[in-house]
């Protein structure tokens, strides 16, 4: 009995980073896309905001899409390195999950948070601290 639920803690935790990589990895791909269609209507916004409001959408689109891009390719490794029996660190899930706060703090800021933009993040916290908390079960048991 503990074997299987070992074999079910491992496999579950595997799915559900696997699953974060690539909401991550999507994420990141959004991010770009935004960049480029903020990019492309660069005369329009600038009409409307200063060039420094422009550069700050610009900056933080960046940064957005390296973290998301980062974090996706960090939880890749971690999927690989499930898939191979390996042992790992859970401290991905707790930048993941640190990421995801910190967006959701910084939508409350800038007043655009509303409940249905907060049911999706929180869901993936949740996936988040479960794989976390699975993998150190995991580690005690092996």
């Amino acid at each position: 009995m503990q074997e299987t639920e070992e074999t079910y803690l491992h496999k579950t935790t595997r799915y559900v980073t696997m699953t974060l990589a690539v909401i991550s990895i999507l994420q990141g791909l959004l991010a770009i896309i935004g960049l480029v269609a903020v990019n492309s209507m660069r005369n329009e916004i600038v009409a409307k905001l200063s060039e420094a409001d422009f550069q700050k959408m610009i900056l933080n689109s960046g940064l957005n899409t390296v973290a998301f891009l980062a974090i996706g390719g960090w939880l890749l490794l971690t999927f690989f390195k499930l898939k191979k029996d390996e042992k790992i660190i859970g401290i991905v899930y707790l930048v993941y999950i640190a990421y995801i706060l910190f967006s959701v703090v910084m939508m409350f800021v800038k007043q655009t948070a509303q409940v249905g933009n907060l049911v999706i993040p929180f869901a993936l916290i949740v996936f988040a601290a479960l794989s976390f908390f699975s993998v150190r079960k995991m580690k005690k048991e092996g």
